[in-house]
């Protein structure tokens, strides 16, 4: 390193593979030895980014006009943000960056819905989700309509009235044999509780899921890979207000890809993350 006598600059400039600034009234040259490397983040760092991965591409398999809705966002606040807030608190999906560039995706119990409501409890009763919403003496088959189940549902629910709505969200877990990727595709039935719509109730998969009655309630037909939610919707004037829901979900890829095993693997596709100091000093003693 080379240094030279100078009365007054403030000159900072790099030429080629040299560095030349002032120090203490001296211009000093050196050779560069700046690193263009990005520094490895930190292994919580790291696990948020892959994590993040799969919450986003949960949200982009709920359909356009029916991706799940918050009440009461402060200004700003989109229901994209909340969605991803309430996602990362559920179970940890860790996805290479292949496998999230690629579209995977991993269906996991994430919020659907908060609002004022009352929410619909859901159990599982031995065969599949069931919600406590009572049907009285409804069998739900072939020929029920959509007026039938929302006289039920008025009849014997307090909490629900005529022109009050149920969104059921259906959740398929698969895979793209293509890309050879999990993914999700989520189906929404909307119900508008009208005693006189003589419209079939039964009219594609989601529906038959969905909407089925089983000791005495609406439930879901059966636990596939996958989830279900459903959701009250009430619209008074220009207020909507919904019930707080989340999937309930039956996935056994999720333990497949919350484990040890896939937080390392998707740990090194992004390469690697820092490690842990061995020792961490105490500076209380």
């Amino acid at each position: 390193m080379a240094t030279m006598k100078v009365t007054k600059s403030t000159m900072h400039r790099r030429v080629g593979d040299m560095t030349f600034y002032v120090r203490n009234g001296n211009m000093v040259v050196r050779a560069r030895h700046n690193s263009s490397r990005t520094p490895k983040p930190t292994l919580s760092r790291m696990e948020t980014r892959m994590r993040w991965k799969n919450c986003i591409n949960l949200w982009r398999a709920f359909p356009p006009d029916e991706q799940p809705v918050f009440e009461g966002r402060r200004p700003g606040v989109s229901d994209y943000n909340l969605f991803l807030s309430h996602a990362m608190q559920t179970e940890p999906v860790y996805l290479t960056q292949q496998l999230a560039d690629n579209g995977a995706t991993v269906l996991t119990s994430v919020v659907v819905s908060c609002g004022t409501l009352p929410e619909i409890g859901v159990t599982n009763d031995g065969t599949a989700p069931a919600t406590d919403i009572a049907l009285g003496s409804l069998t739900i088959g072939e020929g029920t309509t959509l007026g039938d189940l929302a006289t039920a549902v008025v009849r014997n629910n307090a909490a629900f009235g005529f022109g009050d709505e149920l969104l059921c969200y259906v959740g398929w877990q698969r895979e793209d044999a293509a890309r050879r990727v999990p993914v999700v595709a989520v189906e929404c039935v909307r119900v508008l509780l009208d005693g006189s719509d003589e419209g079939l109730l039964w009219q594609g998969a989601a529906s038959r899921q969905g909407f089925v009655s089983r000791g005495g309630v609406l439930a879901a037909a059966g636990m596939e890979a996958g989830g279900v939610a459903w959701v009250h919707i009430r619209t008074v004037g220009n207020r909507t207000r919904r019930s707080t829901q989340r999937m309930v979900v039956d996935n056994p890829l999720v333990s497949a890809y919350c484990s040890a095993e896939a937080f390392e693997a998707a740990c090194r596709s992004y390469g690697g993350a820092q490690e842990p100091p061995f020792i961490t000093p105490n500076q209380n003693q």
